[in-house]
């Protein structure tokens, strides 16, 4: 099992809370401190429990939903403002849009790929 994490999220809730500060520090009113709050708040939890990505031998788990390499009809790469995506097609439900741009401690498209069954795989051009 391999878990992945999106790069950005904690740079923003420190930039968030590094510019209420000088905005308390040049105001002189803690107001913008306390409008900002809740977002970096918010931003520092989504990277705990809502941007992360686990790959399995089962499946991945996308957030809180989960996905059986069974349940895949089809995959393509797509761009979308200028980053990677992979977009899912389901058998049944809805389609997946996953970002490529995942970090964690492995590569996070080759350890998809490892995990992919064969026919996806080579779908994807990577054959096993």
């Amino acid at each position: 099992m391999h878990k992945f994490h999106l790069p950005f999220r904690a740079p923003v809730a420190f930039t968030l809370l590094l510019a209420s500060v000088i905005l308390v520090a040049v105001q002189g009113s803690i107001t913008y401190f306390h409008a900002s709050f809740p977002i970096i708040v918010v931003s520092l939890l989504s990277e705990v429990f809502i941007c992360q990505i686990v790959l399995s031998e089962k499946g991945m788990t996308y957030n809180w939903n989960k996905l059986e390499w069974s349940e895949i009809s089809s995959l393509k790469r797509k761009r979308f403002l200028g980053l990677p995506y992979l977009k899912v097609q389901r058998r049944k439900g809805v389609g997946w849009w996953v970002p490529l741009y995942y970090v964690g401690k492995t590569d996070f498209e080759k350890t998809l790929i490892s995990y992919l069954p064969a026919e996806l795989a080579n779908e994807l051009g990577h054959g096993k």
